[in-house]
């Protein structure tokens, strides 16, 4: 396999669900050309794609896999060589030399984040497929048919930003494009092509995913439910308007019905 992450668009239908989200990856894992679980799953942060480093660390076989607080520094074994990666200043050391990180080192939720890129630098044969993800059980009938246009502008800590896209209204829910939102916000947006199920973003020190029109959040390790499904129109993600306004303090947006 390849160094390069191999990342695969993959066409398909939305499905409707009502249950919490699953925890199912929108990035598969392979490790020797075989599948495998990595709990928690990969993210994106812009166009890179992280992985929890102790968890992808195990997976390829390394030993030894220490964190030291004081010197915010995590190191680990890996077919003899001993590797440092300093946290703080966003490098890897092997043998004296340096290796190459491909991106920033985060913690979120608790944990390491790595790109997944610096895994693969060590082991070539552990990748990362896109994937859609899961799709829900059926049975639940269709949200209503997108209705008049909202509100055009909103608001954060006395800031006013316009939105360039549409806002609307599903039955009374406002709706608003979760990237353009995110972008004014100052958060980088989620990663999210038409026909996925799944998208993440990261808020402070915390993953947020979502199951496309699940109904739900996963904030850490906490589901939330919203007011409506995240739905995509026009080949945007849009979310209720009161989840932004759950998650970022000083959110305010008119006609927020719910």
């Amino acid at each position: 396999m390849s160094k390069r992450l191999v990342i695969t668009a993959l066409a398909g239908l939305l499905a409707v669900v009502a249950a919490a989200p699953a925890r199912a990856a929108l990035y598969q894992v392979q490790v020797n050309e075989n599948d495998v679980t990595l709990t928690p799953s990969p993210i994106t942060i812009g166009p890179t794609v992280m992985v929890p480093m102790r968890e992808s660390l195990g997976l390829i076989g390394a030993t030894d896999i220490s964190y030291n607080r004081a010197a915010n520094q995590v190191t680990f074994n890996y077919q003899g060589q001993q590797y440092i990666v300093d946290l703080q200043q966003g490098t890897a050391m092997a043998g004296g030399q340096q290796v190459e990180l491909a991106g920033p080192v985060r913690m979120l939720d608790g944990r390491v984040w790595v790109p997944a890129a610096f895994i693969s630098n060590i082991n070539p044969q552990f990748g990362v497929t896109r994937v859609l993800g899961f799709r829900g059980e059926p049975g639940v009938g269709a949200a209503p048919i997108p209705g008049d246009t909202g509100i055009s502008s909103f608001s954060v800590n006395g800031q006013t930003f316009t939105y360039e896209s549409p806002t609307w209204y599903m039955g009374d829910v406002l709706m608003v494009p979760l990237s353009e939102t995110l972008s004014a916000l100052g958060i980088t947006p989620a990663a999210f092509a038409a026909g996925d199920l799944q998208t993440s973003f990261v808020y402070g020190d915390r993953i947020v995913r979502m199951n496309v029109q699940s109904g739900y959040a996963q904030v850490g390790d906490t589901a939330v439910p919203m007011a409506r499904p995240a739905v995509e129109r026009g080949g945007m993600l849009y979310v209720p308007a009161t989840f932004i306004a759950q998650l970022v303090p000083g959110f305010s947006i008119a006609g927020m019905r719910r």
